[in-house]
């Protein structure tokens, strides 16, 4: 008699830019789920766009034509979406509870990702959250290997009432990004991010690398919009996060078996976009509490100013200025304008700020969002063949 397998929910989100990206991604992994002998693993999407949307400025697809194809890769029948059409259902139903926390944000924040997951998971009762990104090839190990070694040790923390998750590590590179560094400095780089945001950037957990989670699990934290045009993307808030916490701060990546990618790096930013999200968490880890005497905002100013010489101010300034010229109207001159104003500006560590607070609240209320949640959101997380 064949044992019953463990029911696991994969997450993948995807936008009309990397849709090739994730569609490939999708046709490698779904057929290695497939293979398992112990996990019956059904494959979500998240989008934070609407499905009536355009893919994207330059074709006639829409989101959902992008979300039938990754479907027909995709055989079990609870192939599950989540777009902003979601989004609005959650916002009404914990409006209408008087649960005042926000556990997403409709614009794209990395902290919306992995709470959208939990509650996908939750809705349809699977055991625990994996989550890869597009770029990612699977293991040359069986996906069986890998998941019974992330829940044998989630299970035994959660046995000892400890919360934890796990992951693996990106073949041949870390999580941080050092392709902006000057080549000789990149330890210096290293360690600079390590000392300001306390992540363990060389032992970091990676939101994309098989990153796996007990349910109902520990939320990650959110962002709201800082702005027109200014996302709130906090580095590591959707996972290395995890090892700041007091809660879960046995949470920890194991070594090995490590995720290969076809995409290298991911999305293309400039040093603007990408260091504000590490003067983000280097912000966030301040709040969450620090040793130094530094005001969250001096502690951002220190960084910026130990970063530049840090980096390669020819290659910076050729990588930023086009998008600097239409986002701003005028010439860059990289190292007279990689500074706070532009890198971290006062609005974007308010959104910060404003998350944990918005945070701490989450996660009081986390066991009443999933009750409340609960059986809702079925009728529009499916999509007809």
């Amino acid at each position: 008699m064949a044992s019953v397998k463990v029911p696991v929910l994969l997450i993948i989100d995807f936008s009309g830019r990397n849709f090739p990206s994730a569609l490939y991604t999708i046709q490698q992994w779904a057929p290695y789920l497939k293979r398992s002998e112990s996990y019956e693993t059904t494959i979500a999407v998240t989008t934070s766009q609407s499905r009536f949307d355009k893919l994207n400025n330059n074709g006639c697809m829409t989101v959902e034509n992008a979300l039938r194809i990754m479907r027909e890769y995709c055989p079990d029948p609870r192939y599950l979406v989540w777009d902003r059409g979601v989004d609005k259902v959650v916002e009404t139903e914990l409006a209408n509870k008087g649960i005042s926390s926000r556990p997403i944000y409709s614009d794209f924040n990395y902290g919306s990702i992995v709470n959208k997951g939990l509650l996908l998971a939750n809705e349809v009762e699977c055991r625990y959250l994996v989550r890869i990104d597009p770029g990612t090839m699977p293991p040359a190990c069986g996906y069986d290997t890998i998941l019974k070694e992330h829940i044998a040790l989630i299970d035994h923390e959660s046995a000892s009432q400890k919360q934890v998750v796990v992951s693996r590590g990106y073949e041949g590179r870390i999580a941080v990004r050092d392709i902006f560094c000057i080549p000789h400095k990149v330890r210096k780089h290293h360690n600079l991010v390590k000392k300001f945001t306390k992540v363990k950037v060389y032992s970091q957990i990676t939101g994309g690398a098989l990153f796996t989670s007990r349910i109902p699990g520990v939320p990650a934290i959110p962002f709201e919009m800082a702005g027109e045009g200014c996302l709130t993307l906090v580095w590591a808030s959707d996972d290395g996060f995890f090892q700041l916490l007091e809660d879960t701060r046995g949470s920890k990546i194991l070594k090995g078996l490590e995720v290969p990618r076809f995409d290298p790096v991911g999305k293309p930013k400039t040093t603007f976009e990408y260091y504000r999200g590490l003067a983000g968490m280097v912000f966030l880890s301040s709040l969450i509490g620090s040793a130094d005497n530094d005001s969250p905002t001096e502690a951002v100013n220190r960084f910026i100013r130990r970063l530049k010489p840090l980096l390669n101010e020819a290659e910076c300034q050729k990588n930023d200025e086009d998008e600097f010229q239409k986002k701003y109207n005028k010439k860059l001159k990289w190292f007279r304008d990689f500074g706070r104003d532009y890198v971290a500006p006062d609005n974007f560590l308010q959104k910060v700020k404003d998350g944990w607070e918005n945070y701490q609240a989450l996660v009081r209320e986390w066991p009443s969002i999933l009750k409340v949640l609960k059986g809702k959101l079925i009728p529009y997380i499916q999509i007809d063949s």
